[in-house]
């Protein structure tokens, strides 16, 4: 018989799994998108001003380098602001691509809005990967 912290954890793991998730890690700055054979992981740093995203991309079937995050993100806030990037400085890497995504400061207001969110558009197919940090 399962105790009640082992019950929820179990269903937490089930709710964790699966394609097309998006997951925290263990510090809760990390989210995970896994969708037509590209995972994008983008790990946020944190409340530190200009917000930055390091993102990694992996496949085994598509070419990456192709990709301009810079072009095709856009960070939103729970206040209503959107920014687009001011950089996105990865390397090529063919299969395996990683680089740090770079915005503008924040109007501190928007930090303290309900949420931080990341979209991502048009990575092999997927229209958006939306990764979400709520602030509250």
């Amino acid at each position: 018989m399962l105790g009640l912290g082992s019950l929820t954890l179990a269903l937490l793991a089930i709710s964790c799994g699966g394609a097309g998730t998006k997951a925290p890690d263990s510090e809760g700055l990390s989210r995970t998108d896994d969708q037509r054979d590209v995972t994008v992981k983008v790990t946020w740093n944190g409340r530190g001003d200009p917000p930055a995203f390091e993102v990694v991309l992996d496949t085994h079937s598509v070419d990456l380098d192709s990709y301009d995050l810079g072009l095709t993100s856009v960070l939103k806030t729970g206040r209503g602001q959107e920014l687009a990037p001011t950089g996105w400085d990865a390397e090529k890497g063919g299969h395996h691509r990683s680089g740090n995504l770079l915005f503008g400061s924040l109007d501190q207001k928007a930090l303290s809005g309900s949420y931080l969110e990341l979209v991502i558009r048009d990575v092999n197919g997927v229209p958006e990967r939306s990764f979400r940090w709520d602030l509250d």
